[in-house]
């Protein structure tokens, strides 16, 4: 997977051609920073991604604020906010990302 992290424009880029990685990658996402609650919502998308030409996931409804676009193989992060907003929730988005890096790293192996 190709990472490409954009501190000016708050944002976390994530590329692959398998989309099997990519599918793996949502549900890490979903498992380690939702923990489960957007699991119902985006399971058929995750399991169509061959299919569909894009979505998103708006996760205020959480209190996570982020929102996240995905596709067949990419993924973007970014800040549901502008402003002195996204300055402020940018560091927690990063923390998200590096800890589903994580999970995703251990699961992968598996």
């Amino acid at each position: 997977m190709a990472y490409k992290i954009q501190e000016e424009y708050h944002s976390v880029t994530i590329e692959e051609k398998n989309v099997e990685n990519i599918r793996l990658w949502l549900r890490c996402l979903d498992q380690e920073v939702m923990h489960g609650i957007f699991a119902r919502e985006f399971k058929e998308q995750i399991d169509n991604l061959e299919k569909i030409a894009s979505s998103s996931i708006d996760t205020t409804a959480s209190t996570i604020y982020d929102r996240i676009y995905f596709q067949k193989d990419k993924i973007l992060y970014v800040p549901n906010a502008s402003g002195k907003e996204c300055e402020f929730l940018w560091p927690l988005l990063k923390k998200k990302f590096e800890r589903t890096r994580k999970l995703y790293d251990e699961m992968s192996r598996k």
